[in-house]
Formats: structure tokens, C-alpha cells, sequence
């Protein structure tokens, strides 16, 4: 099964477009829809890839964006 960092960060690189980075909300729709694992995971690993540096969100015109630490470095 695939961890849930990978789907977590799949997630982010595939709602991001070229003129702009992934909305959190859109991310955290696909993770509820994800059929591998539950939502309640799913989401407890969001959070956990924030603590540890994996992804990292802001604010940016009006919403809350988030990306991937390591296409960043």
C-alpha cells in the first residue's frame, strides 16, 4: 500500500496548475475521496506532514496554498 505522505504529496502536484501553487481545499477534497485509506488518516497525515516540514502551506490571495517541501529545495 502506498504510504500516505506519497498520496498526500501526489495530491499537491497534481492540483497545482502553472500560474498557481495547490489550494489547500482542493488538496484535502481529493485525500477525502482517496478509496485506499480513511479520511480521519488521511487527514491526521496531512497534518503530520505539516508538523514535519514534508509540506508547508501560506496564505495567498485570499486562500491558503500548499506545497511540497522537497520540489521547493
Amino acid at each position: 500500500m502506498t504510504h500516505p505522505y506519497t498520496i498526500i504529496k501526489n495530491a499537491i502536484r497534481r492540483a497545482k496548475t502553472p500560474d498557481a501553487a495547490a489550494r489547500v481545499v482542493d488538496v484535502k477534497e481529493v485525500l477525502t475521496n482517496h478509496d485506499d485509506y480513511d479520511t480521519d488518516d488521511l487527514m491526521a497525515a496531512y497534518e503530520q506532514a505539516r508538523r514535519e516540514g514534508e509540506i508547508y502551506s501560506y496564505p495567498e490571495d485570499g486562500t491558503e496554498v500548499v506545497k511540497v517541501t522537497e520540489d521547493n529545495l
